[in-house]
């Protein structure tokens, strides 16, 4: 009896540079966090920041699945 190879999931090249993208825009609201900035552009880096990592979550839960 055969047993069938586990499906991968294959991402596409422009899935792979939306991911980059987002790693790159991570890291630049990281450094501008260390900056002295006012309360509403921290708030407002702070929702990036927060909406970038949800996207990310979901991304990894789906690779999980």
């Amino acid at each position: 009896m055969a047993t069938e190879a586990p499906l991968l999931r294959q991402h596409g090249n422009s899935y792979n540079i939306f991911i980059l993208v987002l790693t790159i825009f991570s890291l630049v609201i990281m450094v501008l966090l260390f900056l002295p900035v006012s309360q509403a552009e921290r708030d407002l880096l702070l929702f990036y920041d927060n909406f970038v990592c949800v996207i990310f979550l979901f991304d990894f839960a789906m690779n999980l699945a």
